[in-house]
This record gives structure tokens, C-alpha cells and sequence, in this order.
């Protein structure tokens, strides 16, 4: 028994039965995108803050220094990243200046 192959199909992309593609109106648009591309413009800036001791002391103090000193509530900043380099700065990330 020979079987014969069929010819492919032209659909780039074949859906499943029943999936329904999610999409989001924007208020003052009248464009309809997809969820995904929504999303993906969602994008936050972020802004870093060097900071490095006058004299010869450690990263780890001065970590301590500042986590003792400075309230990020107080001035209405959120730190997001607190990274120590081995030149012996720091790095702070945060969200606004």
C-alpha cells in the first residue's frame, strides 16, 4: 500500500479550536492591540546613584553607613538595588531622581 503525502498547509499559523486571542482597547485610541504588545511597551526607566568613600574604607561600611543614615520613605525615594563593586563604590538603582 503506497500512501500518498498531502500538500502543506498556507496558514503561517494554525490556531486551536476554542483559543481566543486577548487584546486591550486603550481609552483615547480607537486601535485594538493584542495583550502581548501591550505589555511589552511597558518600559521603566531607571537611574543609578555611584557612590564611593573619601578614604580607604570598605564597601561594607559605607553600606552600613548609608542603610543607618539615610530613610528611603523619608525622601520619597524607593531603592531598588543596593550592589557593593570591588573597586569599592556602590551602586544604588531606584526608580525617580
Amino acid at each position: 500500500m503506497a500512501r500518498k503525502h498531502g500538500t502543506p498547509s498556507n496558514a503561517s499559523c494554525p490556531e486551536r479550536a476554542g483559543a481566543v486571542k486577548r487584546s486591550v482597547a486603550l481609552p483615547n485610541d480607537k486601535v485594538v492591540r493584542l495583550y502581548a504588545a501591550a505589555v511589552q511597551e511597558k518600559k521603566v526607566q531607571t537611574y543609578k546613584l555611584t557612590v564611593r568613600s573619601r578614604g580607604a574604607h570598605p564597601p561594607g561600611s559605607i553600606k552600613q553607613l548609608l542603610k543607618a543614615k539615610i530613610n528611603p520613605s523619608e525622601i520619597k525615594v524607593a531603592i531598588n538595588t543596593f550592589t557593593t563593586l570591588n573597586s569599592g563604590r556602590i551602586i544604588i538603582k531606584t526608580n525617580s531622581k
